[in-house]
């Protein structure tokens, strides 16, 4: 990605070569106005060699301009290729994963990618709906990267085939309905969903309790008035729902987040009223949960007004815990065993599906590889077996026959003299 002080730099090249030129198709035309003011001005005949010449010269200069001189339009031309973003997805390994980086390329939809890709960057592109077969065909992506485009719609189940996802980046975007199928992914991690206006998010299509094993969740400045009931997020770790105007956030909201470490409300409590945000802070304190908030903020709990037992009501610690023994059923966020069961068969049974398939995958290759060895190995010594037969056969004959013997020789050497003098 170029730095805008390198975009600046082409900008400010191709307004000189555009400037130039210009300045040249003028100086073009001029040349043929003045040499045509000559030829009219001559009274020169038409049969006269010099009035052919004349408009000879002004047709090649008016040629020219048209042409736009295209020896500087080819320069620039060079200039935005040599320094213009590149134009198509480069491939990298990065995290232990191969991955495709399509960002700002001005994309509007998916581009062909190699097999095998596990993290996609389409960020900064132009994609505006995520339907089923965008990524029909990249079932082993791990990460999904597409912030900062103009997507406002997911199709339904869009994202299912996605069984190996453990990060997804949809922020600012237009989308203002998420499907609920996307917390069912089994492997799904983090989810970031911040900038867009979820307007039109309804938690009761949520199918409860959530299957993917979220720890990260974004949804800030969404434009939210209320927080939606997740259900049981026993995994859930950062929460962030900063930059959104509240009008009310219950204690009920956070009892089902029973590993919750820090949650960033910064700018999403101004409206609400600090009697009715006590309980919620009471809770995260006591639980130890890291909650940010800006300065003005701390100023207004840690007001008079909020320390009033007579505005707020005498909340006590016991009444803070009855109230969410009542309505939940279980003591400082532990699951009675017939949540643990559910949480078990959904978590268990789901998330290490594309651990299984990718341990079947590896085992799968492996026991390929060895057999293949296995053959090779066996080929290699027959044909040592077959060469080794041929040795010793060639070794045998050449034992079977006799060496001639030196009497013999001799004595026959003798018999053909006698034969020949007589």
């Amino acid at each position: 990605m170029l730095h805008g002080q390198g975009r600046g730099r082409i900008i400010k090249i191709n307004q000189t070569i555009g400037a130039a030129t210009h300045d040249a198709r003028e100086w073009i035309l001029q040349c043929a106005a003045s040499v045509q003011s000559v030829v009219c001005c001559s009274g020169a005949n038409k049969g006269d060699i010099s009035t052919w010449a004349y408009v000879g010269v002004t047709w090649v200069l008016l040629a020219l301009a048209l042409c736009d001189v295209k020896v500087l339009n080819a320069e620039s031309g060079e200039i935005e290729e040599l320094t213009g973003l590149p134009k198509r997805c480069s491939y990298d390994y990065a995290y232990g994963y191969y991955g495709a980086y399509c960002a700002d390329l001005g994309l509007n939809k998916i581009p062909s990618l190699k097999s095998g890709v596990e993290i996609l960057d389409f960020s900064e592109n132009k994609l505006r709906e995520i339907k089923a077969t965008c990524f029909s065909d990249y079932s082993g992506l791990r990460m999904l990267y597409l912030a900062d485009n103009k997507i406002y719609h997911i199709e339904e189940n869009a994202l299912a085939s996605l069984t190996y996802l453990q990060s997804l980046d949809l922020s600012r975007n237009v989308i203002t309905h998420v499907p609920p199928s996307l917390f069912q992914l089994p492997a799904l991690k983090k989810l970031h969903l911040s900038g867009n206006p979820l307007t039109h998010m309804d938690s009761s299509a949520l199918s409860k309790p959530i299957r993917a094993p979220i720890e990260y969740l974004d949804i800030s400045d969404c434009g939210l008035t209320e927080i939606w009931n997740w259900g049981i997020l026993p995994q859930l770790l950062f929460y962030n729902i900063s930059q959104n105007s509240l009008r009310s956030l219950d204690v009920s909201h956070f009892v089902e987040m029973c590993n919750l470490r820090k949650v960033d409300m910064s700018k999403s409590i101004d409206r609400i009223r600090l009697c009715d945000i006590k309980p919620s802070i009471k809770w995260l304190q006591q639980r130890r949960v890291d909650y940010l908030l800006l300065d003005d903020s701390h100023v207004r709990l840690k007001s008079r007004d909020n320390n009033d037992s007579q505005r707020c009501g005498s909340w006590k610690n016991s009444d803070l815990k009855n109230k969410t023994d009542r309505a939940y059923g279980f003591l400082a966020c532990e699951f009675p065993k017939s949540i643990n069961s559910i949480i078990q068969d959904n978590f268990l049974l789901t998330v290490p599906v594309a651990d299984v398939q990718a341990s079947r995958s590896t085992w799968a290759r492996l026991c390929g590889g060895l057999a293949g060895f296995l053959i090779g190995f066996m080929l290699l010594l027959y044909l040592f077996h077959r060469y080794n037969v041929a040795k010793i056969k060639r070794m045998t004959e050449k034992k079977k026959v006799p060496p001639p013997i030196q009497g013999d020789k001799q004595s026959s050497e003798l018999l053909l003299n006698e034969v020949s003098s007589a």
